[in-house]
């Protein structure tokens, strides 16, 4: 049986890489992260700069400051921690599916199962290579144990792609200091006045010899020493949510810092979506203010799709229209995912070749002409002449595939055709002589002249009353309608609205 191999994904400096990930550049500068907030708080991590100027962890700030001047200083910030934690772990789950939130910075995975000729090393590769761009740089380790796996990462710096697999696990552990285990404080003092500094020399005593002389604390510290340790992964539950939440001290007030921490966050869910083999459907961002307001806007993809750059482009397109009162403190931006789908097409039907460009482009459309004036025209459910309203285009394109499955003959036609006049032309009407006019316009309506007005009524039939939605006082009307033959020549329609009384010549036959 083939041993089990497992994997170790860590971030070092995990706290100072959160924080990075949020403020462009700070990783030049010589940074140090504090351990707590409080007055005498402690340099936690530091940077490579502010490492070279002889900061180093356990300095106060004070301490610090004096070796190095131009040192900045940060606190801890949980929000950027919780998200860039959940990056790696997402992270993690694209190898396999059981995954371990080992520690901060730390995801230890259960690769057993997976195919014996899968490129692994390759795949973890990849994987930190694809992890650096969104500010978020990894060790990894491969090991037959979850713990050697571990201490295989802290050393992986140096090591090509920054994986370091283990293939003798006893030769790997002997020169490894005993403090890498944590060792309760009595133990190591006691290990340290015996002269033993490493995992080998721990490992090379008689193991029931440790047991009668350290006890049950001496005998996990040898198995753990010698390789021999076996522990169950206490194993996550796979991502269900798409949503990260990033908040701030300092409010920004401009774009450019703004679509900074977007990005990261439109690839890190972009990650987990794909990692779970869904596409995004609809996005949700909400920009937390300062003065405790917010703005929210959701936004329905024309098109489901995993590309994060598709997707961050539309939320800069429609940031780039966003005006606030006061700056903004805090981002929170939400996938709501879909299953990929596929649907038969019919024989003539095609798609559009870029959906995402067809929306961007409808956008601008309605930016230009305004909202409620861009989309497909269908008839209303109304006798109303001409009513009729728009769809917006991706769903008239459903609309139209589902008309094409009925009866696409047209009805027959009945009596003369009738070409209309858009918009309609006023007159004035005389009927006790039978006669059409003008009606006063400025400027002069240029149809009146190819109509020949004033002229005579020859013949008529009618009236014939149209009316509907007299339930809605807004909304009613009512139309009375005339077929005219005019002295000159010529067959028209003319109607009066009630109850205003004008009239208008709405078209003509023939």
């Amino acid at each position: 049986m083939p041993a089990r191999r497992y994997a170790a994904l860590l971030a070092p400096d995990f706290a100072l890489q959160a924080i990075a990930r949020l403020e462009r550049g700070l990783m030049e500068k010589p940074v140090a992260v504090l351990a707590d907030t409080s007055r005498k708080a402690l340099i936690l991590q530091v940077s490579a700069a502010a490492q070279a100027a002889g900061v180093a962890p356990g300095l106060t700030a004070t301490q610090a400051l004096t070796r190095c001047p131009d040192l900045v200083l940060r606190h801890r910030h949980p929000a950027a921690e919780t998200a860039a934690q959940r990056l790696l772990r997402d992270a993690a789950f694209a190898l396999a599916p059981r995954v371990e939130a080992t520690a901060e910075g730390l995801c230890t995975v259960d690769l057993q199962g997976l195919p014996a000729g899968l490129p692994l090393r390759r795949r973890i590769a990849g994987l930190i290579e694809r992890l650096a761009g969104q500010g978020l740089h990894l060790q990894a380790g491969l090991a037959d144990h979850p713990d050697t796996a571990r201490y295989a990462a802290l050393h992986a710096a140096a090591a090509p792609d920054r994986l370091l697999a283990v293939a003798d696990t006893s030769a790997f552990l002997a020169d490894l200091p005993l403090s890498l285990a944590n060792p309760e404080p009595t133990l190591a003092e006691l290990l340290q006045r015996w002269g033993l500094r490493t995992f080998g020399d721990l490992a090379r005593l008689p193991r029931a010899e440790i047991g009668l002389r350290l006890g049950r604390p001496g005998l996990e510290l040898w198995d753990h020493a010698a390789g021999r340790t076996r522990r169950l992964l206490r194993l996550l539950a796979p991502p269900c949510l798409y949503e990260e939440l990033i908040e701030w001290e300092n409010g920004i007030e401009t774009l450019e810092p703004l679509l900074f921490i977007l990005r990261r966050l439109v690839d890190q869910l972009t990650l987990r979506i794909a990692n779970a083999h869904h596409l995004v459907g609809t996005i949700r961002l909400r920009l937390l203010l300062e003065d405790h307001s917010g703005y929210e806007q959701r936004f329905q993809l024309p098109e489901p799709t995993a590309d994060p750059d598709t997707l961050f482009r539309m939320l800069h397109t429609h940031l780039e229209s966003v005006r606030t009162d006061t700056a903004v403190t805090g981002l929170k931006l939400r996938f709501i995912p879909v299953c990929p789908s596929a649907r038969q097409q019919g024989l003539f039907e095609a798609d559009l070749r870029n959906p995402t460009r067809f929306a961007d482009t409808l956008a601008r459309l309605i930016g230009i002409v305004g909202d409620g004036r861009v989309g497909s025209p269908r008839l209303e459910n109304t006798h109303r002449p001409d009513r009729f309203t728009l769809v917006p285009l991706e769903t008239a394109s459903a609309l139209g595939a589902a008309d094409a499955l009925g009866d696409s003959e047209p009805p027959p036609p009945v009596g003369l055709p009738l070409r209309r006049f858009r918009p309609p032309i006023p007159v004035r009407v005389f009927p006790g002589r039978r006669t059409l006019a003008p009606a006063a316009s400025e400027p002069p309506d240029p149809r009146v002249a190819a109509l020949d007005l004033p002229a005579r009524i020859r013949d008529w039939r009618g009236p014939w009353r149209a009316s509907g939605e007299w339930w809605e006082s807004d909304r009613r009307w009512a139309r009375d309608e005339w077929d005219v033959e005019l002295a000159g020549g010529g067959l028209y329609r003319l109607v009066q609205t009630l109850p205003d009384g004008r009239w208008f010549i709405e078209g003509t036959y023939g």
